[in-house]
């Protein structure tokens, strides 16, 4: 299928930030390349990352999110 712009599916993005310190936020993409990234070791112990249609929520341990929940 061709590749979808941001907000023509309901499909959930995700911003990541290198450490929760970090003022630097990176995204936002989907679920399924963040699966990769994180499938391929990209990201460190430290990533945090949190769902962009909720700009107030906290940022979590991405190692604790199942991106396969969202793909």
């Amino acid at each position: 299928g061709a590749e979808a712009g941001a907000g023509d599916d309901d499909s959930p993005q995700f911003e990541y930030k290198w450490t929760a310190e970090a003022t630097e936020v990176f995204g936002p993409f989907s679920a399924q390349q963040m699966s990769d990234w994180k499938d391929q070791g990209f990201f460190t112990d430290t990533v945090v990352c949190r769902e962009t249609s909720k700009p107030n929520a906290s940022f979590y341990s991405l190692a604790r999110v199942e991106f396969d929940l969202y793909t």
